[in-house]
């Protein structure tokens, strides 16, 4: 697969991810989206072999930022050899309302664990519904590693697919507010 039909792969993937948390919204939230999510594509930042990962990018104020790496396999994923991830940030003052109108227990928004924790579950979710959808598409069943959480930043970066230069970031927004921002890398996914 040449380099432009794998990004034109990602960018319809990247509009699937989309519609996942839209239909998460509509579904389990009371609040709704101000306006469709924006989609756009950027450059990865890569130090280290790792994608840097900086929540001040996206907010001016701190940030909670969880990631989710996807594998072809089981080996793939103990031998660190990532096809893609999605990274979730969530303004640190949004948490806890977002969670709320998402229907998840409350929690103490006072405590750095406990938000980077409910971030995390909200990244999974995300992540895990996105899987469902990917497989729909026709292709293999991926593996998911378990989420990472940080606040600001993930001073190490993440695991992502080398050979990928490119990212989808989709803002979406609550409140007429940009409230939280998915990216999506993925490299070529195998079809069944």
């Amino acid at each position: 697969m040449s380099q432009d039909e794998n990004f034109e792969e990602l960018f319809n993937l990247a509009i699937n991810l989309a519609g996942v948390v839209k239909n998460m919204f509509k579904k389990r939230g009371e609040l709704a989206l101000s306006c469709e999510p924006v989609i756009e594509k950027k450059d990865i930042v890569e130090f280290m072999h790792r994608m840097r990962v900086f929540g001040m990018e996206k907010f001016e104020t701190p940030t909670f930022i969880s990631s989710v790496n996807y594998y072809k396999s089981v080996k793939d994923l103990e031998e660190h050899k990532a096809l893609g991830t999605v990274i979730v940030y969530v303004e640190q003052e949004f948490v806890g309302k977002l969670l709320r109108y998402l229907q998840y227990p409350i929690i103490d928004e006072d405590d750095e664990d406990e938000l980077k924790d409910a971030c995390g579950t909200l990244c999974n979710v995300i992540a895990g519904q996105f899987k469902a959808e990917v497989a729909k598409l026709g292709y293999i069943e991926l593996q998911m590693s378990h989420f990472s959480s940080y606040r600001n930043s993930a001073f190490l970066g993440v695991e992502f697919a080398s050979q990928q230069r490119e990212k989808y970031e989709i803002s979406f927004f609550l409140q007429d507010k940009k409230r939280l921002v998915i990216e999506l890398t993925m490299g070529n996914i195998p079809k069944i």
